[in-house]
């Protein structure tokens, strides 16, 4: 399991990921240092929690990596939307995974996509030019509106709102996520892209 914390605006996106990789069927700590935000072109990144193994077959399965990228940057929302229509089909599993990518689009807006295996659509972490969008998954040790509860009472008390403040924001979070779940720790790891 894990904690993923997604902000996006139309200045910057920013992803931070805890990097616990927990043993699903004993439960035990199988690394402190997993890598859970990946790459996928230039201006695109790719992040899953839940079960690994799932999502790695999902990912495979769907083509993810080269079906969501053109030129080092992310398609435009009708490929994407027409795309996963085709590949849905593969999310459809007994545990649970969720896949979360986005970065830079081809129309120079930034975008961030989610699809989980509890779900049967797609689903697009919308903002507007006055407010951001913003994500979160975690494990079942934590309540699902949680870190939300927490981003938005942090958020107003905000001096600045940039990347660097965003991101320390983040991070405080992730800390007190993993003070009280013990499938998240503090190693933390950072995508972000600004404009």
């Amino acid at each position: 399991m894990s904690f993923v914390s997604i902000i996006v605006c139309n200045d910057y996106l920013s992803v931070v990921a805890d990097s616990r990789a927990v043993n699903t069927i004993s439960g035990e700590i199988d690394n402190e240092y997993e890598q859970k935000i990946f790459e996928i072109g230039e201006y695109v990144f790719i992040v899953n929690t839940g079960y690994i193994s799932d999502a790695a077959q999902f990912l495979l399965n769907s083509k993810l990596d080269q079906s969501v990228v053109l030129n080092g940057l992310l398609k435009d929302e009708k490929e994407i939307r027409n795309w996963f229509n085709t590949i849905k089909d593969y999310t459809n599993t007994d545990s649970f995974f969720e896949v979360k990518f986005g970065g830079l689009s081809v129309e120079n807006k930034f975008q961030v996509y989610t699809i989980s295996s509890k779900e049967d659509d797609i689903i697009k972490i919308n903002y507007t030019n006055s407010e951001i969008g913003y994500s979160f998954a975690s494990s079942p040790h934590t309540p699902n509106d949680l870190p939300l509860k927490l981003f938005a009472q942090q958020y107003q008390n905000l001096k600045e709102d940039n990347l660097e403040s965003v991101r320390k924001l983040q991070e405080s979070i992730n800390d007190y996520i993993a003070d009280n779940d013990p499938t998240v720790n503090k190693n933390k790891s950072y995508y972000s892209l600004v404009k």
